[in-house]
């Protein structure tokens, strides 16, 4: 008499391939988890330094004098704008990715926080000391730094 099914044996090898196939699968997750933030980072600073560079380079819509109203960035938990003096209302908005969320220094995760560049290209505003925008995921952490001579770049930070 022929049963059919499979043997004890035949079952625990299948359990083991897809449990090892499960562990490779983690650390890409994670690498490519690790990988969407940098981008964020990169792009969130160099938002900055356009910013930064637009401060330095016009001086009003019509590039004659000073800007009246400074061109902004303003950044909140899920998503950052600008607000610039010769356009309506917020222009070139990005949204974070889903699980991806900033917390400026000095504010809650929930308010957001408002960033402009003097003509000199420094940083304008109450801290003299900089402004750091901390990204944060599940996993992982990078601050987009803003040094008080206005240099912008991205450092790692290990969460705890």
């Amino acid at each position: 008499m022929k049963e059919e099914g499979f043997t004890l044996l035949e079952l625990l090898v299948v359990c083991l391939i897809l449990a090892l196939l499960a562990a490779l699968s983690v650390p890409v997750v994670r690498v490519t988890e690790r990988m969407r933030l940098e981008r964020e980072a990169a792009l969130l600073a160099s938002n900055f330094r356009y910013l930064q560079e637009i401060s330095r380079t016009e001086r009003t819509a019509d590039g004659k004098g000073e800007w009246r109203l400074r061109p902004k960035l303003v950044v909140e938990a899920h998503r950052y704008y600008f607000l610039l003096p010769w356009a309506a209302g917020e222009v070139l908005t990005h949204s974070f990715p889903e699980d991806v969320y900033a917390v400026p220094s000095g504010s809650s995760a929930q308010s957001a926080a408002t960033y402009s560049f003097d003509s000199s290209g420094d940083p304008s505003g109450t801290s003299v000391l900089g402004h750091t925008i901390e990204l944060q995921s599940p996993h992982y952490s990078l601050d987009v730094i803003i040094d008080e001579a206005g240099r912008v770049r991205t450092e790692s930070r290990r969460l705890p």
